[in-house]
């Protein structure tokens, strides 16, 4: 697919898939479940770290965390995406899907930045 000036980057979606075994306990595998659609992605400053005039600042001030603005287009269907999705684009950035909101022009997904746990 070849980007355009609305869509100027592509995402693969990857969702965690959960298997049990009575031997082994259970395991998580990522799947992807779609590749190379056009996005556009923006960074959202997270204001939840602003404190209200007057306020006592602690001794340890929390970083604020980039938080992402990602749009896909008309090209997935209403409940493909869902919150917890893992989202991957060309130049490799993970984006964690907080809230997918599905609205006629595409998919407007709020998205924090992925961290991998051990």
């Amino acid at each position: 697919m070849v980007a355009s000036f609305l869509w100027p980057y592509t995402v693969s979606v990857q969702r965690v898939q959960q298997t049990f075994s009575a031997t082994e306990g259970a395991s998580q595998s990522l799947t992807v479940v779609y590749a190379s659609l056009p996005a556009n992605i923006a960074v959202k400053r997270d204001k939840g770290f602003n404190k209200p005039p007057g306020f006592p600042t602690p001794t340890e001030t929390p970083t604020p965390m980039p938080m992402y603005d990602i749009m896909i287009g008309q090209y997935l269907p209403m409940g493909s995406l869902h919150n917890g999705d893992l989202l991957t684009d060309q130049n490799g950035m993970q984006y964690r899907v907080d809230a997918a909101l599905w609205l006629p022009m595409g998919y407007n997904l709020y998205c924090g930045p992925y961290i991998a746990t051990a």
